[in-house]
């Protein structure tokens, strides 16, 4: 309101203030034109005409049955002036006949906007704000009194519609609260479904604002260096956009120029007529008109690319007027966010992903940096991993009662079974399930073959390598050298017991070295004269088995021969190397030579005697 004083000073009336104020917020809360209205009503706060009769200034509409009767139109009206934003409006209607008085509303375009003419009562964002809410209808589901407050801020990544809300509420409980693309199953433009819970989509955009507003809180320097490299970015790429529109846009325009000077000269000689001259010419200056209007559009774009236009200082401003971020709030998402982005879903069940792109207001989509973690991120963490440990622990629960109640049946059912206590029914049914089982176990086999790789050959056994070359047969390489490493791992292993058989017992002399020793009248031990004696005993018990069976088996007879001319050449040999080493001088060789002539000229005479007496 003006002042009596002077018409150039304004000042605020704080009561009619501290109302609009409150519609405003009630608006960015969430509330319906329609419930404001009741609840100004309930209050008895005074509708506008009766407010300025009580102060005493000019009323437009003095009639009225009730003070209280706040409508929709009203406040409708307040919410859409632009005058409390500090603007002032000039020419909203001009006077098109000044004989009739006729008017009409001017268009924006038309009007003379003087910014900060006269004091704010709400600022320009929430103004802003509050628009931005008004322009898309919102209808309440049934048994609801407002309407789902993410309506109007989601859109689809594809077709770029708005996304609305599929609800189901029976008795009291929602069944489904989702939202879809309103272009799907749409009879101009099919687009998919972008279904996404509201629970889900709202959890999302919580996040993001409580992980924005941390970092700016703590790195405001940093988020602020940020923003602007961002918008540096794309202030560049539209720069450059611009300029080649209109470099484009101004080269038809000089084309244009062009034709119509020949237009004119091809009228002028008469080789255009005037109808077809008219109708070209207005052609081409609208073809004009728009070309210049688009040019001082991109120009204007360009300039305005020179302020900073994402108004960081506004956005820190707005996180340090909030200082819980525990819960979103309706006007904490109408003054955060500016749109939501929903792209198509992928996967199904648990291991569907849904991209989301969120754009916050006065910044846009501004991403923290990834290796950051707020601790609101942290606490959400281990929350759900509490609930999730919870969730496992009750699965488990419930997992293991089913398995003890289906025990129990099965245990239950195998004794009537057993009892033969089965209904015929019952039997049926278990021969169809055994017979069921079979047929599924058979082709899960023949499924599991057929999948499987093909077994390579199996390796030969030592054993068979031993065969194989024992018959003269050629391994492989790989062969060889298996059977090589078993002989030497063999071999160890048999060195290595008898070294141990070596320091657990004392050693054990030969049969040939006992045979020698008691030759040199050495005193044997009971054991080893025990040896000695069932070693000779086994020897001329075998020899005279062969003997024996060589009266009758020529092999027996062959091999008796062969064992006396090894005995023969074994005695020569023998008797040669004594002679030998006799020869050589040798004490101990002559003595054991002589005894060896002695002993032979012994047994001569002995044998010659025995003759003589059997003569």
């Amino acid at each position: 309101m003006s002042t009596n004083i002077d018409n150039i000073k304004w000042l605020i009336d704080e009561e009619a203030a501290a109302v609009v104020r409150r519609i405003f917020q009630s608006v960015l809360a969430g509330e319906t034109i329609a419930s404001i209205a009741k609840e100004l009503c309930a209050e008895k706060i005074p509708i506008p005409s009766e407010h300025w009769k009580r102060t005493g200034e000019p009323v437009r509409a003095a009639k009225y049955t009730d003070s209280y009767a706040w409508s929709a139109i009203t406040i409708g009206y307040i919410l859409k002036r632009p005058e409390y934003t500090g603007r002032k409006v000039l020419g909203k209607t001009v006077c098109e006949n000044y004989k009739t008085k006729s008017s009409r509303k001017t268009a924006p375009e038309e009007q003379y906007i003087f910014e900060g003419a006269i004091p704010a009562i709400v600022d320009v964002e929430t103004w802003q704000t509050v628009q931005k809410i008004r322009e898309t209808v919102r209808r309440a589901p049934k048994r609801q009194n407002a309407p789902n407050r993410l309506t109007g801020l989601l859109y689809c990544a594809d077709c770029g519609s708005k996304l609305t809300h599929r609800y189901n509420l029976v008795q009291g409980k929602w069944i489904e609260d989702a939202f879809i693309c309103s272009g799907y199953r749409h009879l101009i433009h099919d687009c998919t479904m972008h279904h996404i819970p509201t629970a889900k989509i709202e959890a999302a955009i919580l996040a993001v604002i409580q992980r924005v507003s941390w970092y700016v809180r703590h790195n405001e320097k940093e988020f602020t260096e940020r923003v602007r490299e961002a918008s540096d970015q794309n202030q560049e790429k539209t720069v450059k956009e611009c300029k080649q529109k209109i470099n484009k846009a101004q080269k038809r325009h000089k084309e244009l120029d062009g034709l119509v000077k020949k237009l004119y000269e091809g009228n002028a000689t008469g080789k255009i007529p005037d109808k077809h001259f008219t109708r070209l010419l207005v052609e081409y200056d609208e073809e004009q008109t728009g070309l210049e209007t688009s040019i001082a559009e991109w120009q204007r774009q360009i300039e305005s690319w020179n302020a900073d236009k994402l108004k960081t200082d506004q956005f820190i401003q707005l996180v340090k007027r909030y200082t819980d971020f525990s819960e979103l709030t309706t006007p904490m998402l109408n003054e955060f966010i500016e749109k939501v982005i929903v792209h198509e879903g992928e996967g199904r069940g648990n291991d569907r992903r849904q991209r989301i792109d969120i754009y916050l207001n006065f910044i846009g989509a501004f991403e923290v940096p990834a290796h950051i973690v707020t601790p609101a991120e942290v606490e959400e963490q281990h929350r759900q991993q509490e609930e999730q440990a919870a969730k496992e622990a009750r699965s488990k629960e419930l997992a293991k009662a089913r398995y003890e109640k289906r025990k129990a049946e099965k245990r239950e059912f195998t004794a009537r079974k057993k009892a033969g206590l089965l209904t015929p029914e019952e039997q049926e049914a278990e021969e169809k399930r055994l017979a069921h089982n079979r047929e599924w176990q058979k082709e899960w086999r023949e499924k599991r073959k057929a999948t499987e790789p093909p077994k390579p050959p199996k390796k030969k056994s030592i054993k068979e390598l031993m065969e194989i070359e024992k018959t003269g047969a050629e391994l492989t390489p790989e062969e060889t050298e298996r059977l090589a490493e078993h002989r030497r791992k063999k071999a160890a292993q048999h060195k290595a017991w008898r070294e141990r058989q070596k320091a657990g017992q004392p050693k054990t002399r030969t049969l040939k070295e006992l045979a020698a020793a008691q030759k040199e009248g050495e005193a044997l031990t009971p054991e080893e004269s025990e040896r000695l004696e069932a070693h000779k005993s086994r020897k001329k018990i075998a020899r005279e088995k062969l003997v024996r069976q060589a009266e009758t088996d020529p092999a027996a007879a062959a091999e008796l021969a062969k064992k006396r001319a090894y005995a023969s050449e074994a005695t020569k040999k023998s008797r040669q190397k004594m002679y030998e080493e006799a020869a050589t001088g040798n004490p101990e060789a002559v003595e054991r030579y002589e005894n060896y002539l002695a002993a032979r000229r012994e047994a001569y005479h002995r044998k010659k005697q025995e003759a003589e007496r059997t003569a």
